[in-house]
């Protein structure tokens, strides 16, 4: 099966990613547009919790290149693909002709994608994993005062002492993904 996604740089097969499809205008633009919970409670972007966990797992950015980089693409997916819910996640997907193709199934082989078009180890180090536990505990105490939103899970994880930042606009938070995405990697190609 072959779907295209028009982006403003090209365009992205779903079911069949290539790093070549990804750019750094289309993530940054696509996650400051999705809003991290069910219906945009909260209204905290992606792009913002993404700049948050690269912030948070590397600065200055030169200590830990991959970590910093990871941070900032761990939800890369998410641009173009919506935000689901992980209860949700795993009872979704696509029927293509004969076959049944999970969510993350897709969402994991644009993650790989990226991975590669950006020459970063695969899979996602557990230390980013950790860190965007950690964002989503602080997120769960700042944005909601402690009281889990509907249809998300619990977290088990201890919440940062430092508040998060003040919620960024979708042009605030496009042009901060941008510009830590050019502290790692140098200007967009």
């Amino acid at each position: 099966m072959s779907v295209t996604l028009q982006t403003a740089h090209g365009s992205l097969d779903p079911f069949a990613p290539s790093p070549g499809m990804i750019h750094p205008g289309d993530l940054a633009a696509g996650l400051a547009i999705r809003y991290r919970w069910p219906g945009g409670v909260g209204r905290s972007t992606v792009a913002q919790h993404s700049v948050e966990c690269s912030i948070r797992l590397a600065t200055p950015v030169h200590e830990a290149p991959e970590l910093a980089a990871w941070g900032l693409l761990h939800d890369a997916a998410e641009a173009y693909l919506p935000d689901v819910p992980e209860p949700l996640k795993k009872h979704l997907g696509w029927l293509t002709g004969a076959h049944f193709v999970r969510f993350e199934i897709i969402e994991g082989r644009i993650l790989r994608a990226v991975a590669s078009r950006f020459d970063l180890p695969w899979p996602i180090p557990d230390e980013v994993l950790d860190v965007d536990l950690r964002l989503r505990a602080t997120e769960f105490r700042d944005l909601f005062r402690g009281k889990r939103p509907p249809n998300v899970e619990a977290v088990e994880a201890e919440p940062y002492d430092v508040p998060l930042a003040r919620r960024w606009s979708a042009e605030q938070a496009e042009a901060a993904w941008l510009a830590r995405f050019e502290a790692i990697f140098g200007p967009p190609a």
